[in-house]
């Protein structure tokens, strides 16, 4: 028997111990180290970019996130990253009990893994999946064209006297699908996501919420996504009556709009976008991500095999159209350039969330996320990168470049650590 701090205080008697099998893990040491550096990377640059005094910030800001990289086909992980993070070894043997107590008062809270322990909102990442379900439904097809004149202005449900006014984040033009994704339109997805009314006529159907809902939860968004790890939360994915049973109020229009742009009641973790955007490029199924590749007894290795959660109801000429937008994103002139590493195609998405407290100039903090995959014509792997302070396009996307330059330049199964670390 044992105190809370490790230390024994008597014996109950002597068993003799029996070897048990190996846990064979699919986390590549050198990619979680190369994965590690460029995440630590990011979010530094982010943090100046908040910190800078034209963005409002005086600091000091949470220097936090996290970096996934997953095999789309087996769901294997082959990096996950989380920071600030800490030496797990103060938890083997007798505990440190100064060293645990700095641990728990860490206001950055490095317990807390933040690729499937914490949630966000997800911002643009989100869209491509909007858009796949808009597909399916035939709300658009590849010609349908949106223009954005910088911001969309609708009438009060309520009150025809009354108009709220929903921005962009630029005047795009006329785009058709593949403009209003690989240019993050937010316009265009206001219109996908709720449609467009005026006078009280409505002149372009949208999903509305709960049909949105109901496709990005079968890409296993808002529920465990099954990783075999302790402490995953679900996050959220809200619908008409989620919010009449939880706040109490109606579902409004403007809450549709903001809903489709990854923002809103929803949030998610790192690893629900990563299984998500798997499920993107890997013929539609939904599978359990984990880090045990497999056991090990004596000279024997059983790998475990795949386990398929779900399969999304969109059919892949569908997805085929979305994969081909986020290609265009990562293609020059396209918001997801700076993800793309030299000497292969990806198909990528940024994102660039809102959170806390609005600002005197009306603006609010972000946070920087992309997702991605790779190569374009034959996806092995997908990365998902967050960190809490940034733009995604600015300083996401690097990480994720870095990421995916280190997975391809490696040799077989083996990696240089000389060019992979700092």
């Amino acid at each position: 028997i044992a105190d809370p701090a490790g230390r024994e205080l008597r014996s109950l008697g002597e068993e003799s111990a029996e070897p048990g099998a190996n846990l064979v893990l699919s986390i590549d040491l050198l990619m979680q180290r190369a994965t590690a550096a460029a995440l630590a990377e990011g979010i530094e640059n982010g943090i100046k970019f908040a910190l800078d005094v034209e963005t409002r910030h005086d600091g000091p800001l949470e220097k936090t996130g996290a970096a996934i990289l997953m095999d789309v086909h087996s769901g294997e992980l082959l990096a996950l990253v989380s920071y600030p993070s800490y030496n797990v070894n103060i938890f083997s043997g007798q505990l440190d009990e100064i060293a645990l107590s700095e641990l728990l008062t860490d206001e950055a809270r490095p317990l807390i893994h933040r690729a499937f322990m914490e949630v966000r909102a997800p911002g643009s990442i989100f869209k491509p999946f909007v858009g796949a379900a808009a597909l399916q439904e035939g709300i658009a097809t590849p010609a349908t064209r949106i223009t954005s004149t910088g911001a969309i202005t609708v009438q009060s449900q309520y009150d025809p006297n009354v108009n709220y006014t929903f921005k962009d984040w630029a005047a795009h033009g006329s785009l058709d699908f593949y403009g209003g994704l690989s240019r993050s339109s937010d316009v265009y997805y206001y219109y996908l996501s709720g449609g467009y009314f005026h006078d009280g006529e409505q002149l372009f159907e949208g999903l509305g919420a709960n049909r949105i809902a109901d496709y990005v939860r079968s890409f296993g968004l808002g529920s465990l996504s099954g990783l075999d790890l302790p402490g995953e939360t679900s996050g959220l994915v809200p619908d008409t009556e989620w919010k009449a049973d939880s706040i109490g109020e109606p579902w409004v229009l403007g809450d549709t709009y903001t809903f489709g742009i990854g923002q809103g009641y929803l949030t998610v973790t790192p690893i629900q976008m990563a299984v998500a955007t798997a499920a993107l490029v890997n013929g539609g199924v939904v599978l359990k991500p984990h880090v045990v590749r497999g056991l090990q007894d004596d000279d024997t290795t059983t790998r475990l095999q795949r386990e398929i959660l779900s399969e999304i109801p969109i059919k892949d000429e569908h997805l085929e159209i979305v994969r081909e937008a986020l290609r265009i994103a990562a293609d020059p002139g396209g918001t997801a350039l700076r993800g793309e590493p030299a000497g292969v195609q990806i198909g990528g998405k940024t994102g660039t969330a809102e959170f806390g407290r609005v600002h005197p100039d009306g603006e609010f903090d972000t946070h920087g996320w992309f997702l991605g995959f790779a190569p374009y014509n034959d996806p092995q792997v997908a990365v998902v990168v967050y960190l809490n302070h940034g733009v995604g396009a600015t300083h996401a996307a690097p990480v994720a470049r870095r990421i995916l330059e280190a997975y391809f330049e490696r040799d077989g199964d083996e990696l240089s650590v000389e060019r992979l670390l700092p």
